[in-house]
């Protein structure tokens, strides 16, 4: 299936996926198709082919088709996130990123019942807006000199601000597609388009206040654990930077989910919990309005300028959110952090 230069085609690995599974996923990834046609026209790239997978067995259909930074870079890919588990899962397929493969996980995907269907089309439009930010990325030259897997606390830092900003995006996109392509018929009987909010924004929530709710005082007594010498310094440290990155991710899809035009500050509920003012706050909030202010669909001629800025106010939110824990850290040349441990802030 060829959409102007996107070319996406749908594939079924599982012999046990029931027909309707197999017909409804196919009839998502054409019905999505035409709307990323243009996305991709608008975002100037030149080539750009997405396979989309059902999967029975997802976590061998992802490992199989990921590719691996160092020899001995093999830690098993899981699918257990803050807020959630994961249902699909991009992976590149080219160094340049003009292929790409993305994984669904079919027995989610056959749990969303027909009633639902349109949040199986937010998921679907979501996970297609990635391959087109990625490929406009390495098009744009903003990844040279970028090095994976990211270690000292800079690229860290770095890399999380450019995930997270993709995924606010993703969902943004996702809202203006899902609008485009679903209805909803009001009791009077009019019909409306439905808003990704509206099937999203509440989940978003309860999770981002369940584990928002159980980071303060967690993270701190973590880190306070370690001055104490009842753990490891590397167990803190990665643990703390990988909580604190699922959680921002968590945030910026909150937000996205509400769309292009919004400004709307995350719920009250959420800003109210300690976890949320130590960790988040003013300084989540500028990256949060650089990202809103900013174009959401860049082009290779563009997207290096926009991106810079981005990360910038990316990085400094979370470094600003590791020192509220009492942490800091100098990169040193041989691509290591010196970390520097202090007693945490509390409320």
């Amino acid at each position: 299936m060829r959409y102007g230069i996107l070319e996406m085609t749908a594939s079924v690995e599982g012999d046990d996926i029931e027909a309707a599974a197999k017909d409804d996923f196919t009839g998502l990834v054409r019905a999505v198709g035409p709307a990323f046609g243009k996305v991709a026209e608008l975002s100037g790239i030149d080539q750009l082919a997405v396979e989309c997978v059902l999967a029975a067995d997802f976590i061998k259909a992802v490992e199989a088709r990921m590719r691996r930074f160092r020899e001995d870079d093999r830690e098993g890919f899981t699918t257990e996130r803050v807020g959630g588990v994961v249902a699909a899962k991009n992976l590149s397929q080219a160094e340049d990123d003009s292929k790409v493969a993305i994984v669904f996980d079919a027995s989610m995907w056959a749990g969303i019942d027909g009633a639902a269907r349109a949040r199986k089309a937010a998921i679907m439009a979501h996970e297609v807006a990635h391959p087109v930010m990625t490929r406009v990325r390495r098009i744009s030259g903003a990844l040279e000199g970028v090095v994976f897997p990211s270690v000292t606390l800079t690229e860290v830092a770095r890399s999380n601000a450019r995930i997270d900003w993709d995924e606010f995006r993703a969902e943004a996109i996702a809202d203006l597609v899902l609008q485009g392509m679903t209805t909803v018929t009001e009791p009077e009987g009019e019909s409306r388009s439905l808003p990704l909010a509206e099937i999203s924004l509440s989940g978003y929530v309860e999770q981002a206040k369940a584990q928002l709710g159980t980071a303060y005082p967690a993270w701190a007594d973590r880190v306070q654990t370690y001055r104490e010498w009842k753990m490891t310094l590397d167990e803190m440290w990665f643990s703390t930077l990988r909580d604190l990155g699922e959680m921002r991710t968590l945030l910026a899809m909150t937000l996205g989910c509400l769309g292009l035009d919004s400004n709307e500050p995350i719920d009250p509920a959420v800003s109210a919990l300690p976890a949320y003012q130590l960790y988040f706050g003013e300084p989540w909030e500028a990256y949060i309005a650089a990202i809103r202010r900013l174009p959401i669909i860049t082009t290779p001629t563009d997207h290096r300028d926009v991106e810079r800025e981005i990360l910038e106010a990316g990085e400094a939110s979370f470094k600003q959110a590791l020192h509220s824990l009492g942490l800091t850290a100098d990169d040193l040349p041989d691509r290591h952090s010196e970390v520097h441990v202090t007693g945490p802030q509390r409320i």
